[in-house]
């Protein structure tokens, strides 16, 4: 059975929504003994029907070769590869619109992952703030025991702010040896709900790259908030799109895990590789397959539930610290407007 007969995305001239997918795209029951939602595979190892299968699934896998057109890379090792993780995955780049996903054990191994795989000693990395946490305390805490620094942006809606942020960082980045080797963004911002243009730093990612030799260093966004139902940033010029997908994604309180989406190319070099190389993905990952198939649903509804909390806060003036996507008064409508349109439509404006 061809890889591509259960990886279809179009019938006819109609390309299916990714909601209608989500029941069924990239599992075969015809593999699983007629099942029609994929069990739980739990098992390290995979029989291979010859040794040359082995040899080139290990091949497929690690990256030495890729595999011919409309062919699966073969399953090998539950470190490396599982039929519950690759449903997952299948279904995140979905979603995303990205080419290939990779999941993780959680978010911070995702977005950790991301950082070791793309930065050396002396690069810079230019940041928005604030940060999820334990992104911040790995960036200020950890990065710099290593020789990586950050310089981070307040406003990353204003032009001259981010581009102030990219001088500081390429000048950090030229005294001590290296390059701005990464922008890290996450919007909407947990816990302030601060927005990021991302056009706007894809622009200073093309603008670094002319300062340094033709070096663009990647756009990475952490989705978690918004994605991938209502924002997905690799539409906006994003290279990689970070997931805890513990939260939005997942949205059962019964699963930890993380994702990265992206090109084929970006993710095999930045996460897939150096990470089941190195640690592999624990079995938390491979039970995530229902929170994808509603969360179009869910997300509709936590929107819609949002519109007269929203109004009531706002006439009360209970938590006037606080902001929401497209609220007048933090001055980032357009920016929402142009990332989160189906984000809009839900909740009655933008029309």
């Amino acid at each position: 059975m061809s890889y591509d007969s259960y990886h279809k995305r179009r019938i006819g001239q109609r390309t299916l929504s990714p909601e209608t997918q989500m029941m069924g795209y990239g599992f075969e029951p015809a593999l699983s003994e007629g099942s029609l939602k994929p069990p739980i595979f739990l098992t390290s190892t995979f029989v291979f029907q010859s040794a040359q299968d082995g040899k080139d699934f290990f091949d497929y896998t690690s990256g030495r070769r890729e595999p011919p057109p409309g062919k699966a890379t073969g399953l090998v090792y539950s470190r490396f590869n599982n039929p519950n993780l690759e449903v997952l995955e299948d279904r995140l780049a979905l979603w995303e619109g990205a080419e290939t996903a990779c999941v993780f054990s959680s978010g911070m191994a995702a977005i950790s992952t991301t950082l070791w795989a793309t930065l050396r000693p002396g690069d810079v990395m230019l940041t928005s703030q604030p940060l999820y946490g334990g992104t911040e305390t790995l960036i200020d805490r950890t990065m710099p025991q290593y020789g990586i620094r950050s310089v981070g942006v307040s406003d990353a809606c204003d032009r001259e702010s981010t581009l102030a942020g990219a001088r500081a960082a390429l000048a950090l980045a030229r005294e001590n040896g290296g390059r701005v080797g990464l922008l890290l963004t996450e919007t909407p911002a947990n816990p302030t709900n601060g927005l990021v243009d991302l056009a706007l730093w894809r622009e200073v990612s093309e603008w670094l790259a002319q300062e340094q030799g033709g070096v663009r260093p990647p756009l990475a966004v952490d989705n978690t908030f918004l994605g991938p139902v209502f924002q997905r940033p690799i539409e906006h010029g994003a290279d990689l799109a970070l997931y805890s997908l513990t939260k939005y994604v997942g949205g059962h309180s019964d699963l930890v895990a993380g994702g990265v989406a992206g090109s084929a190319a970006s993710v095999a070099q930045r996460t897939r590789h150096p990470a089941r190389s190195a640690h592999g993905v624990d079995a938390d990952a491979v039970d995530g397959d229902d929170g994808p198939a509603n969360a179009c649903l869910r997300g509709q509804r936590r929107a819609r539930g949002g519109v007269p909390r929203d109004a009531f806060q706002d006439r009360a003036r209970q938590l006037s610290g606080c902001t929401r996507p497209g609220q007048p008064r933090i001055c980032r409508v357009q920016a929402t407007v142009q990332q989160c349109r189906v984000h809009l439509r839900v909740l009655g404006a933008g029309r």
